[in-house]
């Protein structure tokens, strides 16, 4: 256990995989690594990720998801949760129930940190209906303290294509007032990757060594990664860059013994003190 000098508890809203790394899977496991005790709230359940072959998926029903909202807020233990960490949502419904339950937690507790990852689409489209994307951007995105869209994402958001860092950084600025992570950002060169922070006065990019892969999770790994950083008080791009180092850390180890998802629970490495793999420069 490596153990932050704050331990907030996360409530993660999110996917979960029978066999695998993606969504509450990833996020429970690192934010507990780092000391956060964890809420964890399915979404959807499957057996693994689909690029693996078939895989079935049950939705949470939305009186069920609204019932579970319901029991939340009527706990006497909900002063616990400090931050909301949202991700894949199967129904536009559970989006919509999951603001309100946000609105609710903020009314007793102002200082709530949400991390909102839209996980809507990538280079090949949405993966979703575009009415469970609608209402991520129109209930979620404008509560968010944290947002962590991928390019493609940003550009559904914004409705407009995407050609530079430049314009990363202005369709950011135009959706919402959070602090955002953008990843896929560009970069010069083609063989690195990176992970673009934007606030209202400043932009800074973390590359790396990209690695061709399918494997998925690294998503679920940067939003979680991020807050845990941000909740400890970090100077922002500091957080940026330890995330990216760790982003590149797991993905490496996990590349290198062969695995076909992200291994966490045996990686030999710290995610609080990654390597110096993530360059860091200001962009604007």
């Amino acid at each position: 256990m490596q153990t932050p000098s704050d331990n907030k508890t996360v409530l993660t809203i999110s996917s979960h995989v029978i066999r695998g790394a993606v969504g509450n899977r990833v996020s429970v496991h690192t934010l507990e690594d780092a000391g956060c005790p964890v809420w964890s709230m399915p979404t959807v359940a499957m057996t693994w990720q689909p690029r693996h072959g078939m895989a079935h998926k049950l939705v949470t029903p939305d009186d069920i998801f609204t019932k579970w909202v319901e029991d939340i807020l009527r706990s006497p233990w909900r002063g616990e949760i400090d931050a909301v960490l949202t991700g894949y949502f199967g129904s536009p419904a559970q989006a919509a129930m999951t603001a309100e339950l946000i609105a609710q937690l903020q009314a007793e507790k102002s200082e709530l940190i949400v991390m909102c990852d839209p996980i809507i689409g990538d280079e090949n489209g949405l993966y979703v209906s575009s009415d469970i994307a609608q209402a991520i951007r129109d209930k979620l995105l404008p509560v968010a303290t944290l947002i962590k869209p991928n390019r493609d994402e940003l550009a559904w958001f914004c409705g407009q294509d995407l050609k530079n860092n430049h314009d990363v950084i202005a369709a950011v600025r135009k959706i919402s007032p959070a602090i955002a992570l953008v990843s896929s950002a560009f970069c010069e060169n083609p063989e690195e990757t990176g992970i673009l922070l934007v606030t209202r006065d400043e932009a800074w990019l973390a590359e790396h060594k990209r690695f061709d892969t399918p494997v998925n999770g690294l998503g679920d790994l940067t939003s979680a990664m991020f807050l845990v950083h941000y909740m400890n008080g970090e100077a922002l791009p500091q957080a940026l860059q330890k995330t990216a180092a760790t982003v590149y850390d797991h993905l490496h180890y996990s590349l290198s013994i062969g695995a076909d998802e992200l291994r966490l629970a045996d990686a030999p490495l710290s995610i609080l003190k990654p390597s110096p793999a993530a360059r860091l420069q200001r962009v604007a």
